[in-house]
């Protein structure tokens, strides 16, 4: 069961991001990645797609620094150490780092691009 709730700040901290299954990637030649997702199927997503052509996979290309941050989507970083890990690797302040990262990860988990992997009593079991 998915939870909609709103998680608390200190609970996305604590939040494990893990990529999502599905999704295919590469790293390219510039040091980013490219993230291939798969297209949800629909019948009107069928329909369509006898009229116009609609690819089967909508592809994202990662800067160097999405791309890092794609590779500690891990199940195992929490949140917090990804923003510890973006602040030490790429010399950045570490408020800008913050909110960037919560924004980021907050759209790639809309997106179902990545989940988050949050324990009931708001502590990672595994960590």
């Amino acid at each position: 069961m998915i939870n909609k709730r709103k998680l608390t700040r200190e609970e996305m901290f604590l939040a494990k991001p893990v990529k999502n299954a599905s999704i295919r990637w590469e790293k390219n030649e510039k040091g980013g990645a490219i993230l291939y997702i798969p297209r949800d199927k629909s019948k009107m997503i069928d329909f369509f797609s006898k009229i116009v052509f609609i690819p089967s996979e909508k592809i994202i290309t990662l800067d160097e620094l999405g791309a890092y941050m794609w590779g500690l989507c891990d199940g195992k970083n929490s949140v917090e150490t990804i923003i510890i890990e973006l602040e030490r690797k790429f010399q950045l302040n570490r408020k800008e780092v913050e909110v960037s990262t919560l924004e980021y990860l907050k759209k790639l988990a809309q997106r179902r691009i990545i989940g988050l992997v949050i324990s009931r009593n708001g502590v990672n079991n595994n960590g």
